[in-house]
């Protein structure tokens, strides 16, 4: 990956407020970023259904709306569609005001912590 001067080598925080709400307040940001944000609030909402146990990626899927995010408020929305014993099926949407982001669906493995 090259480097440019507007990539951060840091990924913002996230505010997580509940299982399945977390939010940011960030400047202007790609879609690279807001895509691995979103990684980690599903990721935040996986771990918070794994009990004693941890979740892995298996799968993300991401779509993009196209719609540019200038800076602000983002909102990041997650539910659990499925679990099985080893397994959490999740959707999740990223929000910038009344503006959807991008929408997200992925696969959490749970393992035993370890």
């Amino acid at each position: 990956m090259t480097k440019t001067a507007d990539t951060p080598t840091v990924l913002p925080e996230l505010d997580i407020k509940l299982p399945g709400e977390a939010t940011a307040d960030l400047p202007a940001a790609d879609e690279a970023i807001l895509s691995a944000l979103m990684i980690r609030a599903l990721r935040a909402h996986a771990d918070s259904v794994a009990g004693h146990r941890q979740a892995h990626s298996v799968s993300v899927s991401v779509d993009l709306t196209g719609t540019e995010f200038q800076g602000g408020d983002l909102r990041f929305l997650s539910e659990v569609d499925r679990q099985t014993r080893t397994l959490v099926f999740m959707n999740g949407t990223l929000r910038s005001g009344e503006s959807v982001l991008l929408k997200a669906t992925a696969i959490f493995r749970l393992s035993e912590a370890g």
